[in-house]
């Protein structure tokens, strides 16, 4: 698997876990740039793998007041706190199940917990980020109406592990319930 087939790979899975559990279907991520990020947005969830192999650092760019109105059919009240605890738990189950694919072919990561940013007073933070490699930032969408960013970052410190790894895992196919407090 290369870098890019990696990022396809973590991008589809934050895909089928975000239709799967927000019943908002289908959704079209579409590549973009890091400069694209609009002022709309005012919050972010972030999950790292981490290993000897490699660091991923996954991003969730949304907007938790607009997003509220996206999930009323899920929950039965929606606050911005819902929405952050969703979209926390998007992050994990998406990199969950790429840790599950390193995990089945020898390559072993741990994961960190979600954790959400408010990005209003953090967004320095994102200054100069565009200098990292392999960042790729998608935006996903639903018939031309934005719904969120994803950021992929990938640093490789062992090359060699990741030419070895296929898309293909029995994890794949598992689905889970997920239950939102």
């Amino acid at each position: 698997m290369n870098i890019p087939e990696l990022n396809q790979y973590i991008i589809s899975k934050c895909k089928d876990r975000f239709e799967t559990f927000s019943k908002i279907a289908p959704v079209e991520p579409v590549e973009c740039k890091l400069s694209d990020l609009g002022m709309w947005v005012n919050y972010r969830s972030e999950i790292f793998l981490y290993g000897v192999d490699l660091t991923v650092r996954f991003q969730i760019v949304y907007s938790d007041e607009d997003f509220q109105e996206f999930l009323k059919d899920l929950f039965d009240q929606v606050s911005p706190e819902k929405v952050r605890d969703f979209f926390n738990e998007i992050c994990n189950l998406s990199l969950g199940k790429t840790k599950e694919l390193f995990a089945s072919q020898g390559v072993t990561v741990a994961i960190s917990l979600p954790v959400g940013i408010d990005t209003t007073k953090a967004r320095l933070m994102m200054a100069g980020e565009e200098v990292l490699k392999h960042t790729k930032v998608w935006f996903m969408k639903k018939n031309e109406k934005p719904l969120f960013y994803v950021k992929v970052s990938l640093e490789i410190h062992r090359p060699e592990s990741l030419e070895k790894l296929t898309g293909d895992s029995a994890a794949d196919s598992q689905e889970g319930e997920v239950e939102f407090l």
